[in-house]
């Protein structure tokens, strides 16, 4: 649904304001989003709330860029910052979280990638808060036209006054809402190894939500931006910026193995003795080595599966860092994730996030991929991608061993998060 629809579906914006913005948008151009604040319609933290719903992305808010880090910002110079319009936010290992106004731009982010070695996740923000960032941080002329956009709620309404609106999509608050029991419901807990659950009679006894509430490891499902023990970004920073960028800390380079092809057993073993996600990941990857001429394992988080993992005799290991697929964007992952046994299995459609898979993997267009998601209870966790280079290959025979490998996988996260 578009930006304009949500709006007025969620009944912050009428079908007559909905018009007269994009008339006025169609006089003087910009974004949609834009005119509305322009206008007076919305403001800013609506605009931002419904960008994230729009695009499936979380969102910058203000407070995570005014949060932004020294050694973050300083990894740009300012006129890549505004050819890119990024405000970088936090590093995280050879990550760096950062707000864009377009956070499906995957060649500016592959870009991004090149020029600072870290790979970029995306946070999306309003491009007026973009540009008054940019000046902030990095002394970039704010455009005159956001310069008059105030960052503050519409006049008439008073953030500690107002009642807090519901969030897009959701029904409007009544004024006798539900009051929560005084205590919430225990979570799950195990005493002693005579009450664990198999992993089969969990899912039997609570169907697909039986792990509804089992977390992986922080690291792998989300990104903290309240990070106080780092210095935050002066405002502006200071003339000596090429000076000081230089010093800044470079991203540790990758280490990537090289996978020994081994048998579906031999895969099985190694999952139930794995005590990591990464020894989880090495032995789906030992054996995607030897049945795939090419083969990638993502991890999935806010909607998105970002490269980890992959083989292949041309692949430039480095490269697999930078891959970002939105999962709600049409691709093999997408279809693979909606169908009913987690599987795509055929020739790859015609899509633009194919050619950008294609070109990170270092190969031509396949006749036949298999892809399949590794899910705990609702929760995707990881998504694997595999193909042979030969036209007359088939994969039927691949696809009942790489179905059982990704199930042993689950079941091995599932152990070692409930061991811990």
């Amino acid at each position: 649904m578009k930006l304009g629809e949500m709006l007025v579906r969620d009944g912050r914006l009428t079908t007559e304001q909905l018009d007269q913005s994009i008339a006025k948008q169609r006089a003087v151009g910009g974004r949609l989003g834009t005119v509305m604040v322009e206008l007076g319609f919305i403001d800013l933290d609506t605009l931002t709330l419904f960008l994230g719903v729009e695009l499936s992305t979380p969102i910058a808010t203000r407070a995570a860029l005014e949060k932004a880090k020294k050694r973050a910002v300083r990894i740009l110079k300012p006129d890549e910052a505004a050819h890119y319009r990024c405000v970088p936010l936090l590093i995280q290992e050879r990550q760096v979280i950062a707000a864009i106004d377009d956070p499906h731009d995957m060649e500016s982010l592959d870009e991004l990638l090149r020029i600072t070695g870290y790979r970029v996740v995306p946070r999306v923000a309003p491009e007026v808060r973009i540009h008054k960032y940019l000046e902030r941080y990095y002394g970039v002329e704010c455009n005159p036209r956001f310069a008059k956009i105030s960052d503050f709620p519409m006049k008439g309404e008073s953030q500690a006054a107002a009642p807090a609106r519901p969030l897009p999509g959701l029904p409007k608050m009544t004024e006798s809402p539900v009051i929560a029991p005084t205590q919430a419901p225990p979570l799950r807990t195990i005493d002693d190894e005579s009450a664990t659950p198999s992993v089969g009679e969990a899912d039997a006894s609570h169907g697909d939500d039986s792990f509804d509430e089992i977390e992986l490891e922080a690291a792998d499902l989300l990104f903290e931006l309240d990070n106080d023990e780092e210095e935050a970004a002066p405002a502006p920073i200071s003339d000596s910026f090429a000076d000081e960028q230089a010093a800044t800390v470079v991203a540790p380079a990758p280490t990537h193995e090289e996978y020994r092809a081994i048998s579906v057993a031999d895969t099985m073993a190694a999952m139930e003795e794995a005590s990591g996600r990464n020894e989880i990941a090495k032995a789906l990857m030992a054996y995607a080595s030897g049945v795939f001429d090419v083969a990638a394992l993502c991890i999935v988080r806010d909607n998105m599966a970002f490269g980890w993992k992959a083989h292949g005799a041309e692949l430039d290991r480095k490269r697999i860092e930078t891959l970002l697929i939105p999962l709600d964007k049409p691709s093999m992952f997408a279809k693979a994730i909606a169908s009913e046994d987690k599987t795509f299995h055929g020739a790859p459609f015609p899509a633009t996030l194919h050619k950008y898979l294609f070109k990170v993997l270092c190969c031509g267009k396949p006749e036949s991929v298999v892809v399949r998601a590794i899910c705990i209870g609702n929760r995707i966790v990881n998504v694997f991608y595999g193909h042979l280079a030969s036209a007359d290959a088939s994969l039927e025979e691949q696809l009942a061993g790489i179905q059982e490998v990704c199930d042993a996988a689950k079941n091995a996260y599932v152990r070692m998060i409930t061991n811990a």
